[in-house]
């Protein structure tokens, strides 16, 4: 593959990147779901005055939201070798543990051939998580990215104000 179309290739995957679409409650293109996987865990918040909407996790008595984005890897047309970066701002409240996590899944595959689990425990204040990691095989069947929040004790939440996933193609 050329340079020239390498580069068509590249750029932001997730058309919903800043949560400003929304449809029935729930961010467009994405699930927010507690641990009964049946009630949207999510709600906007904001924007305050020239800034992006934040999506807000609103765990359930188990202490478990969680936010996914789920693609099919043919409409992505990732090649083995190519890069995907994700990366997301969030705020946690102090103490409230979260994963951030990147499955990637070959065609007829019941196992990730790419499951990664980033742990992190917010502080308080807004930080930048990135992951990026190289597809290893050319027939992947999906990409999924998510944020879970595992545990967050009583009123704990994490809000969301971007979650990227960008294609670096291979040259």
């Amino acid at each position: 593959m050329t340079p020239a179309a390498s580069a068509a290739r590249s750029g932001e995957l997730n058309p919903n990147t800043y949560f400003a679409d929304w449809i029935n409650g729930a961010p467009a293109l994405w699930n927010a779901i507690n641990s009964d996987n049946n009630v949207i865990a999510a709600r906007q918040a904001g924007p305050k005055s020239g800034e992006a909407p934040v999506l807000e996790l609103l765990p359930d008595n188990k202490g478990y939201a969680e936010l996914n984005y789920r693609v099919s890897a043919k409409e992505l047309r990732l090649l083995a070798g190519d890069t995907l970066l994700y990366e997301v701002e969030l705020l946690g409240d102090s103490g409230v543990p979260m994963d951030v996590v990147m499955h990637l899944r070959a065609a007829g595959q019941k196992d990730p051939v790419v499951d990664l689990h980033l742990p992190y425990t917010g502080e308080g204040a807004w930080r930048t998580l990135k992951i990026s990691v190289n597809v290893p095989v050319a027939e992947l069947e999906f990409v999924d990215m998510a944020i879970r929040l595992r545990g967050a004790a009583h009123g704990g939440t994490a809000s969301v104000r971007r979650a990227s996933m960008l294609l670096i193609p291979q040259i």
